[in-house]
């Protein structure tokens, strides 16, 4: 076959191709806008914190050869003084602030304050190291001037660390924080469990009263899909306030179990604002979108497919998985 024979192929196909490339840009276009700028917006302010780095611009140039082992110099000082009534006159002091305060506590207060006192100084003739002393003994601390020196990276992951319990330490390690403030993997764990719990428990209920809907009859089919709808329609502040009724205490399901004789009226059951309370509303919550898919799928299967594989020979297990 010679090679020249051949017309040459639109990099985009045939005409049809084209026109559903062209149908389908206003989708991506929707998704781009809609989806994919504001998560990477999202991730940029997540390491991008440059409020510290320009209102402190004095204050940081002078604390770049700083060793961090001693007070920092008179003109560190005086750069800070600057800086603070500068943020304080462009009403940006606040976020400053805010930033520091991360990572020393109390250091929203001592900026505020001492920005607002700097005012009544006279500028000409000011020891500003004794000033700032005066107003506030955090300014003798060394631990609150690596504070500020590493606020005002511009870039920084420190949001992902302290979302791992992790902070970078004076050397520049990755280190744990202290025990009493290891909150956020514990977190993250046990978040993990009650959604695998919620999930399999959702799974265990769900299954059978998806098969019972698809193999009910047809009057029958829409009553049980209206109860699993019920649901849907009903305001979730609704449904956690009925749940908090009925596993209280005082509430329905502990009556029910006194008056039983299964349980003592002194030793009622905790069945709410625990564990299990969190599991027994989220299933109920869930529930409906682990049977409707399921329902979904079942109703696409004649059922005289399982019988023809049972009639040929397969076991009920077999039949039901293949």
């Amino acid at each position: 076959m010679s090679s020249g024979s051949g017309s040459t192929r639109s990099p985009l196909g045939s005409p049809k191709r084209l026109s559903a490339l062209i149908l389908a840009l206003p989708l991506l276009a929707f998704t781009v806008v809609s989806f994919v700028v504001p998560l990477a917006q999202v991730f940029l302010k997540s390491v991008h914190e440059p409020e510290t780095a320009d209102a402190l611009s004095l204050s940081l140039r002078t604390l770049e050869d700083w060793d961090g082992t001693a007070l920092p110099t008179e003109e560190t000082f005086a750069a800070m003084a600057k800086d603070l009534l500068a943020a304080r006159e462009n009403r940006n002091i606040g976020k400053v602030a805010t930033r520091v305060n991360r990572l020393h506590s109390g250091a929203r207060s001592v900026l505020v304050k001492t920005g607002s006192r700097l005012r009544r100084v006279d500028h000409t003739t000011a020891d500003w190291r004794a000033e700032m002393l005066k107003i506030d003994d955090e300014w003798s601390e060394i631990a609150f001037w690596i504070a500020i020196r590493d606020a005002g990276s511009r870039f920084t992951a420190r949001n992902y660390l302290q979302a791992l319990d992790l902070q970078k330490s004076a050397g520049g390690w990755i280190e744990r924080v202290d025990e009493s403030r290891q909150i956020y993997v514990t977190l993250f764990l046990r978040t993990l469990g009650v959604s695998l719990v919620v999930t399999v428990v959702c799974l265990l209920v769900g299954y059978p009263i998806a098969y019972t809907i698809a193999n009910a009859s047809t009057r029958w089919m829409g009553v049980l899909l209206l109860l699993v709808l019920v649901p849907f329609w009903t305001s979730l502040l609704v449904r956690t306030t009925s749940w908090i009724v009925l596993l209280q205490q005082q509430g329905v399901v502990n009556d029910v179990l006194v008056t039983a004789g299964l349980v003592g009226d002194a030793n009622r059951l905790q069945l709410i604002y625990n564990m299990t309370g969190t599991v027994v509303a989220m299933t109920h919550v869930l529930l409906p979108f682990m049977v409707l898919p399921i329902y979904a799928v079942m109703r696409g299967i004649p059922s005289s497919y399982v019988n023809a594989a049972v009639s040929l020979g397969a076991t009920p297990t077999r039949a039901f998985f293949r």
